[in-house]
Order: C-alpha cells, then structure tokens, then sequence
C-alpha cells in the first residue's frame, strides 16, 4: 500500500508507549490523511539497543503496512552500536524503515551511495546544522528523487532556529531540487525522545503557538511538509492540520455575539474570498461578496470609533453601492458608521494576515471565544 501524501506526518517514540497506544494513533493519522511517520533510535544505548530495535520493527512495519513513509532518525554513534557500516542499509530493509534521515552528515560521497541502495529506501538530511552538504551533494550529482532535507526540532526552549536562519538553509534546498521537511509542536503531547520537552519546535517563534498556526506559516514559507515532533496529538488537532489547504490562506476568527446570519455568510461560508490585486496599506478588502450580496439587508451595528489590525467588518446598507464588502483591517483608522464590526483575526493567528499579497485566496474560519 502506498501513501503519496507528504505533507503531514507524526512521531512516535516505540520506548515511551505501549504498542496498542502506538497502533491507535498511526491509525488516527491514517484516518486523517497523513502520510509520515518520524521515529527515532538516538536515545539507543548498549543495554537497551536489542529491545529498542524490536520494538521499531513493529512500529515500521505496521505503518508501512498503512502505507506511511517511516523514517529512522539515526547518527554515528548509533551506526556503531549496531553494528551497521554505510553504505550498507540492509538493516534498515529489513526492520521496514523506508527513509533514513541522518541526523549528522558523511563526507558526500556515502550520502550519494545510500541513495544508490537496491531496497529503494530514500536518505534525508539534516539541512538545520551544515548547508554546505546540500551543495556538495548538487556537486556530485545525487538523484534528488531519492533525497529529502529536513530541519530539526528543539526540546529546549529558546532554542529553535531564526526565521532568517531557517529560511537561508531551505531555500537553498528548495533550489537545489529537494523536497523539504520541518517539525512543528503540539501543545497537548507530553513525549518526546528526551527528558526535557518544553515543546519541540523547529523555529522558536512556534513554540507557543497552535501546532494549526505553525504548519500554516510553515507552508506559506514554502515547506513541502510538516510533521507533529512530539506525542500524542489530539484527535482534533490532526483533523485540523488535514483541513488546511494548499494555495489558500486560513486565519481563525472570534466573531463578536450578535452578528447576523447574512454577515456570517459573507464572511464564514463564502469560500472564495481573495485579495485585491491593487492593495492599499489599510485593509485587505474582499470585493466579490459585495456583488454576491448586494440584495440582502445588512443593518448598521457594531459600530465602531477605531478600527483596529486583525478586526473584521462588513459594508452595511449605508455604505451603498460597497455594500456587503469584506474588509480585513491591517493598520489603525476611524471607524465608520458604514461598516459592522463581524470579529478579530485570533491573536495567534494574527502574524499570518502579512503573507496575503494581491491576489491571493484566504479563508476566514469562525472559532468560539475562549
């Protein structure tokens, strides 16, 4: 059974978890579409490297069985406690792992001949500590398709990657060819492969966000896939990261109490909502609404003195022919007897409202106010 979904994806740590928790939640991420399971044999020691192998096998072999891309997280040392010498990845063949990420990098050269290995088992690299493996592997021609880079992800807080920092090294993946990966962090799971575990996300601005923002803003920067770093999501997180969608925008709302059932529909259930091409510095203005609803009643309430970054508002029957216009607030101005306050953009999801340029499609999703 195969899997092309690799935009989502889990982690599941096979020595924190007994395997019917483990079964029970690669079977929800299956359910929900995700198609990457991260695992990991660093934490390995000497005494418990034959259990912990065992244990991994299951996991492997199960996920793949769903059709999961399942990746071993390994590095040297762990090469040397069992017994294993690249380019040989028999071992990995033979517990049913189908990508390798390597944690810390060869010299070029082994990388290139892994992905030249009879099981097409894919290599992915670590593309948060050494940039210059990417352009030594351009250099020597690596097949690209059996090539993955991925960011990493860290427990410690204030320690996650700049968003500059992050940025350099994936776009220079992204130009080179290679399909990129980043980790973003669930505020309900509790394990992860080390004791410390204050969240564990790749850029340090994450970390106190919903794990939805973060894959979000992890895609609108152009990342071809995200996966959960720690365990267990909860059910409705990984439906939620299954609604995103490709090319369009989302910004959660809290809508104010006595908005009506035409102001809900203009700005909730009206799915093709796009910026203006010619932009102003004020507000992102949603145009077409206005001519889908300009033969409905739209009576003036929620005035407002100010207009405030990340509120949301509707042309009311004073406001004419402009009328049921949609208008997303980016800088301060008066209010206006003409326009009903409808909500606010979530505080978390506010950072976002930036990437939407001329053009661009975006969805406004009603949350109740916590």
């Amino acid at each position: 059974m195969e899997n092309k979904n690799l935009r989502l994806g889990i982690s599941i740590y096979q020595d924190k978890h007994d395997f019917k928790e483990i079964k029970d939640y690669i079977c929800l991420a299956h359910k929900y579409g995700f198609g990457r399971i991260f695992t990991s044999l660093l934490q390995t020691t000497p005494e418990t490297k034959i259990d912990d192998v065992a244990k991994l096998q299951k996991v492997c072999e199960y996920g793949k069985s769903l059709g999961f891309d399942m990746i071993v997280d390994v590095s040297p040392r762990v090469f040397e406690q069992l017994d294993i010498v690249l380019p040989d990845v028999s071992f990995f063949n033979k517990i049913g792992a189908t990508t390798i990420r390597m944690d810390a990098h060869e010299n070029g050269f082994i990388e290139k001949q892994i992905t030249e290995n009879p099981y097409g088992i894919k290599l992915e690299v670590n593309m948060s500590s050494f940039r210059g493996l990417g352009a030594i592997l351009n250099e020597i021609k690596i097949d690209k398709s059996k090539l993955y880079a991925s960011h990493n992800f860290y427990p410690q807080r204030f320690t996650g990657l700049p968003l500059d920092y992050f940025m350099k090294n994936t776009n220079f993946y992204k130009e080179i060819g290679v399909k990129t990966f980043a980790f973003v962090s669930s505020p309900n799971a509790k394990i992860g492969p080390w004791p410390i575990m204050e969240g564990m996300p790749t850029l340090e601005m994450h970390r106190e966000l919903p794990v939805v923002s973060q894959a979000k803003h992890l895609f609108l920067l152009g990342i071809d896939g995200v996966l959960i770093s720690n365990a267990f999501a909860t059910e409705e997180e990984l439906r939620n990261l299954s609604l995103i969608e490709k090319n369009k925008i989302s910004l959660d709302v809290i809508p104010e109490e006595n908005i009506t059932k035409i102001e809900n529909k203009i700005v909730f259930e009206y799915d093709k909502h796009f910026r203006r091409g010619d932009i102003n510095d004020y507000s992102i203005r949603s145009t077409m609404t206005r001519v889908m609803y300009k033969q409905e009643t739209i009576i003036p309430s929620n005035l407002q003195h100010i207009q405030l970054p990340g509120e949301i508002y509707v042309g009311n029957d004073d406001f004419k022919n402009y009328k049921a216009e949609m208008h997303l607030i980016l800088k301060e101005m008066p209010g206006s007897e003409k326009k009903n306050k409808i909500g606010e953009v979530a505080d978390y999801d506010k950072f976002l409202i930036k990437y939407i340029e001329g053009w661009d499609s975006f969805k406004l999703i009603k949350k109740d106010k916590k």
